[in-house]
């Protein structure tokens, strides 16, 4: 972050408008920024930089044209004081408007939990192709993948069943980079959020990039940050996308990936989708299991809203049943087993 009498100079030496690399970001920001909270994020961003600016005419380190340092209010309160009081009583308003939002967002994650969808977030560098798997795990037709940087500043989830018909929730989340003031990155990590809830987070790296293995310890860091339980951590699956970008012989270099895809070809996908299934089913507490029932009867209809249905077929021995293949919770079976086999017996 340049002080202001640095950003002069350079601006007198180079007659050209000049900007550091915190500046360049917040732009990057405000140009992506689409929903309200987003916004509000980059909003709350640019507080630091303009009390900085701010500290600069204090010091008298800007031109007199920006402003001088006069007395214009009671008991000697100059313009700089003033202008530090108003930018004080935006920072608190956007976090008071914030924090409502945050509300908003655990109401939201709540009525998941009870809804019992399981969520995979997707994090990674700025740029990865986050975007890019998701709208092809899921087939959303709605995304739109853009080739630049923080194209992404809004959390979303997008739906999709996993081959054993249980619908999972994938989110898009704010891409990571490297060497930014915390209190930037800050206002953002309340993005993250989603992540730090979620059952299982794929790390998706970019392996066609040359400095792949310095995005990807930037990526681990900022999950270190984030004080991740150590449950989730087992469920960190490390994806390397863009492989249809690299040569044969690149590919074995790349080692510490759990799996290769190309979120554009598709290769590697059917795998990946297979992999998160294993780990939903771990990570959530899940059972496979075949359960008798009659047919077209209330314990069909109960399973059908309450689990995962993965298969249908007649029961041999009966005609009046049916075997059912589902994937379901184990508070959900012992909620099946109440209702249906303990009242039986009485």
């Amino acid at each position: 972050m340049l002080r202001g009498v640095q950003h002069r100079e350079l601006e007198r030496e180079f007659r050209v408008p000049v900007y550091d690399r915190y500046m360049i970001v917040v732009q990057i920001f405000r140009e992506h920024a689409i929903s309200k909270e987003a916004k509000l994020q980059v909003a709350l961003a640019e507080i630091p930089y303009l009390r900085m600016k701010i500290r600069g005419v204090s010091e008298g380190m800007v031109d007199q044209d920006e402003g001088a340092i006069e007395a214009v209010g009671g008991s000697g309160e100059t313009s700089i004081d003033i202008r530090r009081k108003i930018l004080n009583a935006r920072e608190i308003k956007l976090k008071k408007i914030l924090e409502k939002l945050k509300a908003q967002r655990s109401l939201i994650r709540s009525n998941q939990k009870k809804l019992e969808y399981p969520v995979v977030a997707v994090i990674g560098y700025t740029n990865a192709g986050k975007t890019s798997l998701i709208k092809t795990l899921t087939g959303e037709k709605s995304l739109v993948p853009k080739n630049y940087l923080f194209a992404t500043l809004d959390v979303t989830a997008h739906a999709s069943l996993l081959p054993c018909n249980l619908k999972v929730l994938y989110v898009d989340t704010v891409g990571f980079i490297s060497d930014i003031p915390t209190h930037l990155i800050a206002p953002f990590m309340a993005t993250l959020e989603d992540a730090m809830n979620a059952n299982v987070i794929i790390h998706i790296c970019d392996v066609s990039h040359p400095d792949i293995l310095a995005q990807v310890d930037t990526v681990n860091k900022s999950l270190q940050s984030l004080n991740l339980s150590p449950d989730l951590l087992k469920n960190v699956l490390v994806v390397g996308n863009k492989v249809d970008l690299i040569s044969d012989e690149m590919r074995e270099n790349v080692k510490d990936c759990n799996i290769l895809v190309s979120a554009v070809t598709k290769e590697g996908i059917k795998e990946l989708v297979k992999k998160i299934e294993e780990c939903i089913l771990e990570a959530t507490g899940r059972v496979s299991i075949t359960i008798r029932v009659p047919a077209d009867g209330e314990q069909m209809r109960w399973l059908y809203k309450g689990a995962a249905v993965t298969q249908v077929i007649a029961d041999p021995q009966s005609s009046q049943h049916f075997l059912l293949s589902v994937v379901i919770t184990k508070s959900q079976l012992s909620k099946f087993k109440h209702t249906f086999i303990q009242n039986k017996k009485h």
